[in-house]
C-alpha cells in the first residue's frame, strides 16, 4: 500500500489545486472549464507527487511486499498517464479554442475549435509521420504499437519544451533573487519591464479601439428586424462601454474608412469580428492586470528605497493609506525591518543557493548519456535512507526543476499575455491554456528527472521503456538532447537568446524578462506618471471619505432636530 507520506502529498495536491482554481479563475468561468482545468492540474501534480515514492521503491531492498506495491503503481501510472494524455492533447486545447471561437451557437463553435486545434498540430504531425514510416519499415506497426507512437510524439515535444524552459529558468531564477537582494538594480529591471509592457498595452488598445469602431459601424448598418441583430447584440454586449460611447459620440460610423474596412455585412463577417473582439478584449484585460501588478511592485520598491535610512523606521508612501490600530506602529517597524534589511539579505542567500542548484542540474542533465553518475544528485540516490527520508530528499531537486520549468513557461512571449492572474482575473482561455501546458510537460519532465537521477528500475521508467523500439526519437533522444541545455543557458546568461530567436523568426519561444538599458529613462517617466495618478486617486478617495463623514454627521443632526423625543433647550440648558 502507498505510505502515509505519499497520501499526505496527494492530499496537499488536491487542496492546492482547488486553491489555484478558486484564487485565479474569473467569476464568469463556465462549470465545464472548472472541472476539466481542475483535472488538468490535479492529475499532473499527482503524477509528480508519486515520483518520490516510485524512487523509494526502486532503491529499497527488494521484497515481495515492495514488488506488489510496484505492480499496483504500474497500473496507477498507466491510468494517470493516459488520462492526462487525453486531457492535454484533446480536451483542454479544444476547450481553449472553443472559448475564443467567434461563432454564436454551440455546434459551429465546437467544429471550429476542433478544426483550429488539429490545424495547430501540424509540426507534431510531421514528427509523427517520421515515426510512423519507421514503424512501417521495421514491420512494427500494429494496433499494439499505437501507444508507442503516441508516447514517443508526446515525449519528444514535451522534452524539447522542457529543455528550452529549463535553459531560461536555471539562469533567470538565481538572477532574479540576486538582483532582488539589491533594490536599486531590481528597480532598474522593473523600469525596463514597464516600458516593454506599456508598448504592448498601447498596441493592443489601438487594436481593440479599431475593432470597436467596426462594431459601432455595423450597429448603424444592421436593421432592427434583421437576422443579424442577435449576433450584433452579443458583440455590443461585450464591448467596453466607454470605448463604444466614444465612437458613437465621434460618429466614426460615417467615415469612409470604417465602411470600407467593415466590408460586406453577413454572419461570417460578424463571426470574424466576434472572434477578434473576444481575443483582443482578453489581451487588453490581461495586459492591464499585468500593468497593475507591475505598478504596485515598482511603487512599493521606490518607497522602500526612499525609506531605507528612515529615522522613524517606517515605510513612507504617498500611494497607500496610513495604517491604524493598536499595533500599527509595531507592525510598520516590523515591515520596515523586513523589507529594508532581512528580505534583501535573504534574497542574496537564495540567489547563491539557486545558482548552486542550477549548476548541479546542468551538470546532471548534460551527462545523461553517461552510465556512471556525475554530480551530487545522482550520487545521493545510490542508497536507501528510509521511506520518508528518501522521498523528502527527492523533493529538493524535483521541485527546483519543476519551478524552473514553470517559471520559464509563464515568461514566454506568447501572443495574448497568457498566464495566471490573481484575485479571479484569469479568464477561461488562460485557465485552459495553463492546464494543458502543465499536463503536456509533466510526464516528459518526470521521465527526464528519473533519467537525471540514473535510477533505471522505477515503475515509470519501466512503463516508458516501450519507446525504445524507436531508436532515434526514443530513449536516445531523451538522453542526448538535454546536452543542448548548456547552449540555452549560455545564451540566456549573455542575453543573446532573444536576438537569436528573432533572427530565426521564432519570437514565440523567446522570453519577456530581457533587460535593455536604453528603455530605463522611459520606464522611470512611466512610473512617475503612474505615481501621480495614484496620488490623485488617493486624494479623490480622501475627499469622498471626508464628504461621506460630513454627510453622515449632518444627517444625524437633522434627524435629531426632528426627533420628537429630543429634549427642549432653554437658555442653553435642558
Amino acid at each position: 500500500m502507498i505510505n502515509w507520506f505519499t497520501w499526505i502529498s496527494l492530499t496537499i495536491v488536491f487542496i492546492f489545486t482547488g486553491f489555484i482554481i478558486y484564487f485565479y479563475a474569473s467569476k464568469g468561468t463556465p462549470m465545464y472549464v472548472y472541472v476539466f482545468v481542475y483535472l488538468g492540474y490535479v492529475l499532473p501534480f499527482g503524477l509528480v507527487a508519486l515520483i518520490p515514492y516510485d524512487i523509494y521503491l526502486a532503491i529499497a531492498e527488494k521484497t515481495p511486499e515492495i514488488k506488489g506495491q510496484q505492480d499496483i503503481l504500474f497500473i496507477v501510472w498507466r491510468v494517470v498517464y493516459w488520462t492526462v494524455f487525453v486531457l492535454c492533447w484533446l480536451i483542454l486545447p479544444v476547450i481553449q479554442e472553443y472559448e475564443m471561437a467567434g461563432e454564436f451557437s454551440f455546434m459551429p463553435r465546437l467544429r471550429t475549435a476542433i478544426y483550429r486545434h488539429f490545424r495547430s498540430l501540424f509540426l507534431e504531425a510531421i514528427a509523427g509521420l517520421i515515426c510512423l514510416i519507421y514503424l512501417l519499415v521495421e514491420n512494427e506497426l500494429t494496433i499494439d504499437s499505437l501507444p508507442i507512437f503516441l508516447i514517443v510524439l508526446s515525449n519528444c515535444w514535451g522534452l524539447f519544451l522542457v529543455i528550452v524552459l529549463l535553459g531560461y529558468g536555471l539562469v533567470a531564477i538565481p538572477k532574479s533573487f540576486w538582483y532582488a537582494g539589491k533594490s536599486s538594480d531590481y528597480l532598474k529591471y522593473l523600469y525596463v519591464k514597464a516600458t516593454i509592457l506599456d508598448e504592448g498595452i498601447i498596441e493592443v488598445k489601438y487594436k481593440l479601439d479599431d475593432i470597436i469602431r467596426l462594431v459601432n459601424t455595423a450597429s448603424y448598418k444592421i436593421q432592427e428586424n434583421s437576422t443579424l441583430q442577435r449576433p450584433l447584440d452579443i458583440l455590443l454586449s461585450i464591448c467596453p462601454l466607454e470605448m463604444l460611447e466614444h465612437h458613437r459620440t465621434m460618429q466614426t460610423h460615417e467615415s469612409r474608412d470604417s465602411t470600407e474596412q467593415l466590408g460586406t455585412l453577413n454572419e461570417k463577417r460578424l463571426i470574424e469580428l466576434h472572434k477578434e473582439l473576444k481575443k483582443t478584449i482578453s489581451e487588453y484585460k490581461r495586459s492591464n492586470c499585468r500593468w497593475g501588478q507591475l505598478v504596485d511592485e515598482t511603487l512599493l520598491l521606490e518607497d522602500i528605497i526612499a525609506s531605507h535610512n528612515s529615522q522613524e523606521k517606517i515605510i513612507k508612501s504617498s500611494v497607500t493609506s496610513e495604517k491604524s490600530g493598536l499595533f500599527s506602529i509595531k507592525r510598520e517597524k516590523s515591515e520596515w525591518l523586513w523589507l529594508t534589511r532581512v528580505k534583501p539579505f535573504l534574497c542574496r542567500i537564495l540567489g547563491i543557493f539557486f545558482t548552486f542548484m542550477s549548476i548541479l542540474v546542468i551538470l546532471g542533465e548534460t551527462t545523461l548519456f553517461l552510465k556512471y553518475p556525475i554530480g551530487l544528485f545522482p550520487i545521493m540516490f545510490e542508497e536507501d535512507y528510509g521511506i520518508i527520508e528518501t522521498q523528502l530528499l527527492c523533493l529538493l531537486p524535483l521541485l527546483y526543476i519543476l519551478l524552473c520549468t514553470k517559471f520559464g513557461l509563464f515568461n514566454l512571449k506568447l501572443p495574448g499575455w497568457y498566464g495566471l492572474y490573481p484575485h479571479n482575473q484569469t479568464d477561461s482561455s488562460s485557465m485552459a491554456w495553463s492546464a494543458f501546458y502543465l499536463a503536456r510537460l509533466t510526464a516528459p519532465l518526470s521521465y527526464n528527472f528519473l533519467l537525471f537521477l540514473k535510477i533505471e528500475n522505477t515503475v515509470f521508467i519501466n512503463f516508458m521503456k516501450i519507446i525504445d523500439i524507436v531508436p532515434v526519437v526514443g530513449k536516445q533522444f531523451s538522453t542526448f538532447f538535454p546536452l543542448i541545455l548548456i547552449v540555452f543557458c549560455a545564451m540566456n546568461y549573455f542575453n543573446i537568446y532573444g536576438k537569436f530567436l528573432n533572427a530565426l523568426g521564432m519570437n514565440q519561444l523567446s522570453f519577456s524578462g530581457t533587460y535593455c538599458e536604453e528603455k530605463l529613462k522611459e520606464g522611470l517617466q512611466l512610473m512617475q506618471r503612474a505615481r501621480s495618478e495614484r496620488e490623485r486617486n488617493m486624494g479623490i478617495q480622501s475627499i469622498k471619505a471626508r464628504e461621506g463623514i460630513l454627510n453622515y454627521q449632518m444627517t444625524k443632526i437633522e434627524s435629531t432636530r426632528t426627533d420628537p423625543r429630543r429634549p427642549n433647550l432653554k437658555n442653553g440648558y435642558f
